[in-house]
């Protein structure tokens, strides 16, 4: 497992939401992605620990 420290500007708000959002939450978190031969899996975690959201992307054919 590698660890990519990245810093990002403060949280900011959104004025015109996509209409393909589905929410919308201002909050502080961080991602973990997992790799695999096969797939990716990728995790929003908020800063208690909470998970926020979890995907996976398959691998292009």
């Amino acid at each position: 497992m590698s660890l990519l420290p990245v810093a990002a500007p403060g949280l900011y708000d959104t004025d015109a939401p996509q209409p393909e959002t589905v929410k919308f939450k201002k909050i502080e978190h961080f991602m973990t992605v997992d790799v695999g031969l096969e797939k990716a899996t990728l995790t929003a975690i908020d800063i208690n620990g909470e998970i926020i959201e979890k995907f996976t992307v398959k691998k292009r054919q």
